[in-house]
């Protein structure tokens, strides 16, 4: 997704990786949960149903403001970490050294073979 210049789609999940990665997105609302979601973190979105004609892409990107996402996103990093915290998880981001060890075994994973079926 870093590679790509826009993203948009239905899928919430989608459209996170690509803002993870630092990639424009645009959420196309489908239901009552994406739509909630889209509002609660602030991603850029539009009502499927709002479209009299399908959208283009250029359109959408042109709908995106990305103000709300960028101010809420500390804040609710932080009640997600202090969620995780009260339910007894520890994080990458707990790591004093900026997570280098789970970067180094992310880093080690990358040379294990992926697994195939016998067939080949």
């Amino acid at each position: 997704m870093k590679k790509q210049r826009f993203a948009f789609g239905s899928r919430l999940h989608g459209n996170i990786a690509a803002l993870l990665a630092g990639t424009p997105a645009h959420l196309l609302a489908h239901d009552t949960r994406t739509l909630e979601l889209a509002e609660y973190h602030g991603i850029p979105h539009s009502l499927i149903d709002s479209f009299d004609e399908p959208p283009t892409a250029a359109e959408l990107y042109e709908r995106s403001d990305y103000s709300d996402f960028n101010r809420l996103q500390p804040e609710r990093f932080a009640t997600y970490l202090e969620f995780l915290h009260r339910n007894g998880f520890e994080t990458v981001f707990d790591e004093r050294d900026s997570a280098r060890a789970f970067d180094r075994s992310i880093r080690a994973s990358r040379r294990t073979k992926p697994v195939v079926s016998r067939r080949g």
